[in-house]
């Protein structure tokens, strides 16, 4: 391994770390999917080990040469890993941040390349030739796609597929130039090999699609092709092209059950989390009751509560948010309550997911909304529908909370016909309810809502301007 791949290393387990930092171990598989660096202790070890060969590397080939290059190299991809994974997705103020290292590469790439654009050929002068060079590799990326889409289940969007190939060649270009020009520049400073400066210019490109498997990989693959070629004919507009004809079949052709999602980074972890949650359900369970154990104290209701914000939101709860999950753990049990916890108000804004003021439902199994909450006539009058849309069934009542103390239960037997034609459930059309809480200052405190059904609850999902919270959720 030369000074290259103990660079890639780093920033591979710079990942790591943070992700054993950020995230609470039983959404960390959501993560990190297929590797085994789950824990903090080992990418922390990766992460040492890897800056040691780096040093050690850097002063046996010389470190007056490869001094600037890797320096160069240090100050941009690591704060963008970064930025990426800690300050951009959970700042809600936070874009800024993201522009902070492109200013940088910006900054070094005009003091270090600008003069030499015309040695590197970046101007059109090898246009066709690269193109010429590109078609047979962007033909078999395509027919790859193709072949693998009609296997799966070919989709067609024909303006998707003319909007894509119009505006993606721009977006490519910029992707290429921060990971492709401006690292080759600096990797055929430190190494010699055109392997290795391929291999990691591929992989690097690999990790900022992190930790979406699929991508990862079409990635990767795609660059060591793009790479191998831009060595020989660097021209960064063909391989835009080229990059622009195989997104645009990537994305446009293949069903979200193949790509899961073309999210990645944070916002992948977010959707897989939240859409994920009977699986994640047992491992959170699991680690409060070990937690609870661990206390040694009686297992109140209370302490159950205290020890699942702890794990699942890494914050502590707020006494009536507290006086709430400790009534429905009283009153469902402990498996119900996680079950809820995993889709209620609280877990959807978690600090550690990808911009928590974005509440997110997963539509699924027992649901439901609150379509108006209006303060009238000295209380407030609500208006909604629950039911379990999986079974087509309209839940057996809603329960009202304020302060964390129920105040009502409601019948749902309201018609809502809008609610069975939506979800093709004839049986849902009777899951409405109304109501309406009376008394002077009831609308001063914090008001929940969840529906129940078998033994089983799920909060309903509130508009935007829903104006019964007290209290941030982070």
């Amino acid at each position: 391994m030369g000074i290259l791949g103990a660079f890639f290393f780093f920033n591979f387990f710079l990942i790591q770390t943070i992700i054993g930092i950020r995230y609470p171990s039983f959404a960390q598989a959501a993560a990190a999917p297929f590797t085994s660096i789950a824990g903090l202790g080992t990418a922390l070890a990766g992460l040492a080990f890897s800056t040691t060969l780096m040093v050690f590397l850097t002063i046996r080939s010389g470190w007056r040469r490869v001094a600037r290059p890797l320096g160069e190299l240090l100050l941009f991809f690591p704060l963008l890993f970064a930025i990426v994974w800690i300050a951009y997705p959970i700042e809600e103020a936070a874009d800024w941040l993201l522009a902070a290292p492109l200013l940088l590469f910006l900054l070094l790439f005009s003091c270090g390349d600008f003069r030499n654009l015309a040695d590197w050929r970046f101007s059109i002068d090898n246009f066709p030739e690269t193109l010429k060079t590109l078609v047979l590799p962007t033909i078999i990326m395509v027919l790859l796609v193709l072949f693998t889409s009609i296997i799966v289940g070919l989709k067609v969007n024909p303006k998707g597929i003319i909007i894509s190939l119009a505006t993606y060649p721009l977006y490519a270009w910029g992707q290429l130039f921060v990971f492709l020009l401006f690292p080759v520049r600096r990797f055929k400073q430190i190494s010699r090999s055109p392997w290795e400066i391929v291999l990691v210019t591929a992989g690097l490109f690999a990790l900022i699609h992190w930790p979406n498997a699929i991508t990862m990989f079409g990635c990767f693959a795609a660059m060591l092709c793009w790479a191998s070629i831009y060595l020989k004919k660097p021209n960064l507009h063909a391989i835009a092209i080229s990059m622009g004809i195989a997104a645009t079949a990537f994305s446009q052709l293949l069903p979200p059950a193949v790509t899961g999602s073309v999210s990645v980074g944070p916002g992948a972890v977010h959707e897989q989390v939240m859409s994920s949650a009977a699986v994640i359900a047992p491992r959170l369970l699991a680690e409060i009751e070990k937690k609870v154990e661990e206390r040694k104290v009686s297992a109140t209701d209370q302490v159950f509560a205290d020890a699942m914000a702890g794990i699942a939101l890494m914050y502590p709860l707020p006494e009536h948010r507290k006086r709430l999950w400790s009534a429905l753990h009283s009153r469902f049990g402990g498996e119900a309550t996680v079950a809820a916890f995993l889709r209620g108000e609280e877990f959807r804004r978690a600090p550690w997911l990808a911009h928590p003021e974005r509440a997110t439902a997963f539509l699924g199994g027992l649901m439901g909304w609150v379509d108006t909450a209006a303060v009238e006539n000295g209380g407030i009058a609500f208006r909604g529908w629950a039911g379990d849309v999986a079974m087509g069934a309209a839940a057996e009542a809603v329960f009202f909370f304020r302060e964390g103390e129920l105040v009502t239960t409601v019948p749902c037997n309201e018609p809502r016909s809008d609610v069975a034609s939506v979800f093709d459930k004839r049986s849902l059309a009777l899951s409405g309810f109304r109501v309406f809480l009376p008394g002077a200052g009831i609308s001063d405190g914090e008001i929940r809502i969840f529906a129940v059904a078998g033994g089983k609850f799920a909060e309903l999902t509130y508009n935007r301007d829903y104006p019964f919270f007290r209290g941030r959720f982070r």
